[in-house]
Parts: C-alpha cells; sequence; structure tokens
C-alpha cells in the first residue's frame, strides 16, 4: 500500500494536488499536469515546514472552520491576509494575533493609538513558528474589534519541506463566514434563526439589510483557492 492516498485536488490553476497520509494528515504536492504556476507565491525558505492549521471561528454553532497549508515562515503579516481570504472577510478592521500573554498588531495600529499599548508588539517581521512550534500549539486571532469575532488557530500537523509546493493552500473547511458588521456571534446566530421563520417581525429587515441571498452553509474551496493565487492574496489595497 502506497504511503500516501489521493485525497483530492485544488483548481488546476494552482498547480498543485492535495494528498493525505494513511493516518488522515493532509499534505500538498506539485500536478506536473498543470503548465500554470502561481503568479504572486508566497516566497518560503529552503528549510521553511508546511504548516497544516485549522482556523475555527469560535461562539459559532455549527461550526465555520478552514484547514489551510502555510510555510513555517509565513510572517503574521501575511498569516491575516490568508486567513481572511479563506474565512471569507474583506480586511476592512482591525486585527490581531494573541499567544495569551501579548497582542500581535499591525505597527500602523500602536502609532494610531487603536490598541492597548501595554501589551501589543507589532507583528511585521515575526514569523509564526516564533509561536507555533508543535502540534497543538495555538494563536487566537480576532477580527473587527466591535463584532469580536474570535478565532483559534491551531496546529494541527507539521510536514517537511518539499520543493515545488505551491503555498499557501486551502485544503478543507466548512461554512460561509458572517457577513461583515452584523453584531458578532451572537447577533449571527440570531440572525440565523430569524432567516428560518418568514412570519418573524424581524424578518423582511434582516433580508433587506443583507441586500441578497445568504446561504450560511455555501463554502467554495476552488474559489478560496484561485483567490490565494492572486496579488495580496486575494484582499483589495485599502488606501489610508
Amino acid at each position: 500500500m502506497p504511503l500516501w492516498t489521493l485525497k483530492g485536488h485544488t483548481p488546476k490553476a494552482l498547480g498543485i494536488k492535495v494528498f493525505k497520509k494513511n493516518d488522515g494528515a493532509p499534505y500538498a504536492t506539485p500536478d506536473h499536469s498543470s503548465k500554470k504556476t502561481r503568479k504572486n507565491k508566497q516566497p518560503s525558505s529552503d528549510k521553511a515546514s508546511i504548516y497544516q492549521l485549522r482556523i475555527q471561528l469560535q461562539d459559532v454553532e455549527p461550526p465555520i472552520w478552514r484547514c489551510i497549508l502555510v510555510p513555517s515562515d509565513i510572517e503574521l503579516e501575511d498569516l491575516n491576509k490568508v486567513i481572511q481570504t479563506s474565512m471569507g472577510w474583506t480586511n476592512s478592521h482591525l486585527h490581531e494575533f494573541s499567544n495569551g500573554k501579548n497582542a500581535y498588531v499591525p505597527s500602523w495600529e500602536l502609532e494610531d493609538d487603536l490598541c492597548d499599548p501595554g501589551n501589543s508588539i507589532a507583528y511585521e517581521g515575526l514569523c509564526l513558528h516564533q509561536f507555533l512550534k508543535r502540534k497543538n500549539d495555538l494563536l487566537r486571532y480576532e477580527y473587527d474589534y466591535g463584532d469580536s469575532w474570535e478565532h483559534l488557530v491551531v496546529l494541527e500537523d507539521i510536514q517537511p519541506h518539499r520543493d515545488g509546493v505551491i503555498l499557501p493552500v486551502c485544503i478543507d473547511g466548512a461554512r460561509h463566514c458572517p457577513p461583515e458588521d452584523c453584531g458578532g456571534a451572537f447577533a449571527y446566530m440570531n440572525m440565523l434563526n430569524v432567516l428560518k421563520k418568514p412570519k418573524h417581525p424581524e424578518y423582511k429587515h434582516i433580508k433587506s439589510w443583507l441586500g441578497g441571498p445568504f446561504d450560511a452553509e455555501a463554502f467554495d474551496l476552488y474559489e478560496v483557492n484561485d483567490l490565494l493565487q492572486q496579488p495580496n492574496f486575494g484582499l483589495l489595497e485599502w488606501e489610508d
């Protein structure tokens, strides 16, 4: 029996296929049948391992989560963008990583007094492997200090470096992220409950606020990976 068994594949534009070990741990490998290569590759050193991360939004049921592969030396600045695109956020609010002791934020949040300076550190130049070193190590990631979307980022597996592997890549996930500015986890759960009841007094208001169809169960792995291959990992560049 071969060591690696086929799990599936991402869009051909990625130039990779996703495999998993017999124990279920997935990894990505070059797909030499594709002539297309990534336009904006996330650089990684020759010694960088491959980290398999599970990112799960907290306080929401059923779970909203993604499983991604990234180089162990990815900088937190880029990891933020990968999380944003993988989850479906728009990177239009403040954010921070936390290890339970300090918060790690963009330097401009510190310069503009947008966070607590007492325990906040600028994250530019800091790499993921400085925080996650062993399986099950974790970071917390908060997006939008108003709605306070808390995510748990867990290191599920560590794979050895492989030449030609294109990273980052999302290999699995479930459900659509909540709409931006909907009020946080409690408000989102209430919104889902109302949308199941067309006669609810808030139903028309919420439908109007959404501005169109919203499928909480939708998750398109191919679309996420297509975006991750684009400049800035598929995110718009916000101007000051």
